[in-house]
């Protein structure tokens, strides 16, 4: 395993992709990269399409898929407790 940016893994699940083999700050690449559009487009969404929209709960949805995809974005890119608790949690909500 190459050297981590984010110090050393302590999640406890790991995943069958090898860690930090094609970038020092992503440990899992494919996992990590795969979740972008999970946060961007919600966060685009609510930046530029949720005005005028006063349904609380449509909103929520998209606020939803940002909170999910960024924790699991920020999990699968660091492989930290920290940030496992992020990408779960949120998805026992939904």
């Amino acid at each position: 395993m190459a050297l981590s940016y984010w110090g050393e893994v302590d999640a406890m699940h790991q995943f069958c992709e090898a860690k930090y083999e094609v970038s020092p700050w992503l440990a899992e690449f494919w996992n990590a990269t795969s979740n972008i559009p999970f946060f961007c487009l919600p966060a685009l969404y609510c930046l530029y399409r949720s005005y005028g929209v006063y349904d609380l709960r449509v909103q929520m949805i998209w606020i939803s898929m940002f909170v999910v995809g960024f924790g699991s974005f920020m999990f699968h890119g660091t492989m930290r407790f920290r940030w496992e608790m992020w990408d779960e949690v949120p998805m026992f909500f939904l």
